[in-house]
This record gives C-alpha cells, structure tokens and sequence, in this order.
C-alpha cells in the first residue's frame, strides 16, 4: 500500500510539473485550446477518484457555484442575443474550461508545497519554450512582454522563494530580488508586471518590519489591515510617480516616453489612458446590467464610442477595432458585458479571495509569500484591468488554488504526513 503512495505522488508531482509546460502547444478548434487545457480535463476523472472528496470543500464549492451561473447566465444570455455559433462555442468554452481546469488543479495542487513550486517551475518553463517554439504575434514587436520576459521572471520570483526561507537576512534579500526584477520589466517596457512586483516588494518590506517580529503566526488585526493597505496605497502612487518621471524624462527609451504621453495627455491622466475601455464597457453595461451582449460581444456602436470619447477626453483616439467588438479590457467588466451581472459575481468573489489572501498571508511567517502576494496582486490587477482569455483558463484558477491554500488554518505545506 505504501508503495502505490508513493508511486502515486511522484506521477502527480511529474503531472503538476509537465502539464504547463506544454502550454506551447495550440489546438484550433472552437477558438484556442491549449495542451493544458485538454490534460487537465483528461487528469479529472482520476483525479476525482483519488480525491474528490476535496470539493466538499466551502471555498472550491463556492467557486464551483459561481462558476456554474456565470456560464448559465452566458447561456442564457447568447440564447436571447441570438448570437452566433462560432462566438457563443468560444464563449462557453471559456467559461467550461476555466471551471474542469480549477477542479483538476484543486485536487492535484490544494496543500501541496511542492506542487504548487512546480507548477509554477512548469508555467515558466513552457513559457520559455513557447517564445521559441509558438511564438504569439505580438512577440517579434516585444519580445520580453510577449515573449521570454514572463518566464524570467516567474523563475527569478521562485529563486525569491528559496532566498525567503533563510531568516530576516533572507528575506530581505529575497524583497530586493523581487524589487530589482520590477525594475528591469519597467525597464524593458512590461509597466503592469513592473508595478505588481514593486507592491510585492513594498508588501514583504511591510511584512518584514511589522509581522516578521512575533515568533509564531498571529491573528489578522484591525491594525493589520489599516497597515497593509496604507502601505500598498503609498507603494502604488510612488509607483505611478516614479514612473511618471522616469518616461517623460526619456530614461526608459524613445517608445515609453511616446506611450506614456499619448496615455497621459487626456482629462483624468494616465490611469484611464492606459485602460481606456472602461468608459465604453461600463455604458454598454448600463444598458443591459441583467444579460449580457453575448459572447465575443460585437457592436460599432460601442467600438466607434471609445474612439469618440478618447478624443473629446483629449487622449489618443486610435482607430476602431476590425472586429468591432465592445472594449472592457477587465475580468470582470468583461464578463458582464458578455454575461451579464452573474458574470461580474463570479469574478468580484474572486476579488474578495485576492484581499483575504494578503491580510492572511501578511500575518503568516511563510516562505511562499512572494508567490503568493505575486498571486494576489496579478489577479487583482487582471481582474480590474486585462482581458480574460488564451492561457488565463488554466493560470488564473492555478491562481485560485494558491490562494484558497494560503486562506486554510495552516501556513502551506504537506500538513497530512503523506503524499497522495
């Protein structure tokens, strides 16, 4: 019997290490489906057997849930729009490919330290070979954003992990790593991950000085929470600051100094010039805050909006897109303008999981903070501020797992005494 454990988690530790890395593999139909995409959803059954009993779960049975009518709502919402197959097969793809590759990576991944590095060992490492092998279209024009520059910092942030398990001098040579590797995706044009690794820095500096003192984890106080969100608040416009400065002065190059002056020209500043889609998203849900516009929601009207508003705002009005379709540039606006409010429920839960992970994590003397507030941060920033698709099906419920981990009453780790 023992012998069967052991066999059994040296394959799941391998499995959690190769199945990202095969992200470089791409399958056209119904939209993009990738190699993970497809093994996670192979693994389930086995999974299931061997610990489904995991979902029972409140966390994984709240995701499940919300999950569940995020895709009733799209359902509902592209059977009332009428919208056509070939949006309305991507659209539901997304949604159900999100959903089996939580639940594969929940029981594979959920308490398991080990699992959970190499997963993330694995994403970067396929992310390194995808920029050679399957190269996305905007990798030629930027490299390090598009192509290798993910990976090296995924690595450089899992050598943070292992710096970070070494005492205060550890850590703090670990939140230097962390602040020098913002610097250099600053640097090389990559400002969203540039910034979220500076606030990474400014929470495990935070954590340093206030939580690093007692001995023995503690509970989330008052002012706990007051503290850390002073201190991200500061850390984000000293950031905005900072590189403000550094593009108009030309010291990050010729091409983030015309960037930052065409985001930055318009009436409410850089903020809204960078994300600009959130003035035409936000009309289109006005007008239909129950259902959605459908999946890959198309309309001139809203697509034409935003280059009309950018304009009269005095930013850089661009042209239309050629597809027309209605900018949101967010998780969550974008799922309520495809789905409706039940789409935007899903992703506000997960909003709530990312805020109770850094209080919980900032009390926690625990080595995988870097990953972990790295975890938090990006999913918020996605959340707010990307567009949901491609890879993130099976990133951002890896994403999930993490933090549904740091939230269980123990510091992560292999608490059970077995590996299965």
């Amino acid at each position: 019997m023992r012998f069967r454990q052991l066999t059994r988690a040296d394959f799941l530790d391998a499995v959690a290490f190769l199945i990202p890395v095969t992200q470089f593999v791409e399958i056209k139909v119904i939209g993009r489906l990738f190699g993970p995409d497809l093994l996670l959803l192979g693994l389930l059954p086995l999974l299931l057997a061997w610990r489904g009993r995991l979902l029972r779960h409140r966390l994984p049975r709240m995701f499940i849930i919300l999950a569940v009518l995020w895709l009733t709502s799209q359902v509902a919402t592209d059977l009332f729009r009428e919208t056509p197959f070939q949006d309305y097969s991507r659209g539901w793809a997304k949604i159900g490919f999100t959903l089996t590759s939580f639940l594969a990576l929940y029981l594979l991944l959920y308490k398991r330290r080990r699992r959970i590095v190499l997963f993330a060992i694995g994403l970067a490492t396929g992310g390194l070979v995808g920029y050679f092998a399957n190269p996305g279209i905007y990798a030629a024009g930027a490299p390090w954003k598009f192509g290798y520059g993910g990976s090296v910092t995924w690595f450089l942030l899992i050598a943070a992990i292992g710096l970070a398990g070494w005492g205060r001098k550890g850590w703090l040579a670990a939140t230097g790593l962390v602040l020098g590797v913002s610097a250099v995706n600053l640097y090389m044009g990559f400002r969203s991950l540039g910034g979220i690794l500076f606030l990474v820095a400014a929470y495990m500096m935070a954590q340093a000085v206030w939580a690093m003192g007692s001995r023995t984890p503690h509970r989330i106080r008052p002012r706990d929470a007051v503290l850390l969100s002073a201190v991200l608040g500061v850390a984000a416009f000293g950031m905005l600051q900072l590189y403000s400065d550094a593009a108009e002065s030309g010291l990050l190059g010729p091409q983030a100094r015309q960037k930052y002056e065409q985001q930055s020209q318009g009436e409410y500043g850089l903020l809204i010039g960078g994300r600009s889609e959130m003035l035409v998203s936000l009309r289109a849900i006005a007008d239909s805050p129950v259902l959605g516009h459908g999946s890959w929601a198309k309309d001139y009207y809203y697509a034409s909006l935003l280059v009309d508003l950018k304009r009269r705002l005095g930013y850089y009005p661009g042209q239309v897109n050629e597809l027309s379709l209605i900018p949101s540039h967010s998780y969550v606006l974008g799922a309520w303008v495809e789905a409706g409010v039940l789409g935007a429920l899903f992703w506000v839960w997960v909003l709530s999981l990312a805020g109770r992970t850094l209080l919980r994590s900032f009390a926690l003397r625990e080595k995988l903070t870097p990953l972990v507030a790295f975890i938090a941060l990006s999913l918020t920033w996605g959340i707010l501020f990307s567009p949901f698709g491609a890879n993130a099906r099976f990133v951002i419920p890896f994403y999930i797992v993490v933090m549904i981990t740091s939230l269980a009453h123990r510091p992560l780790n292999d608490t059970s005494g077995k590996r299965s």
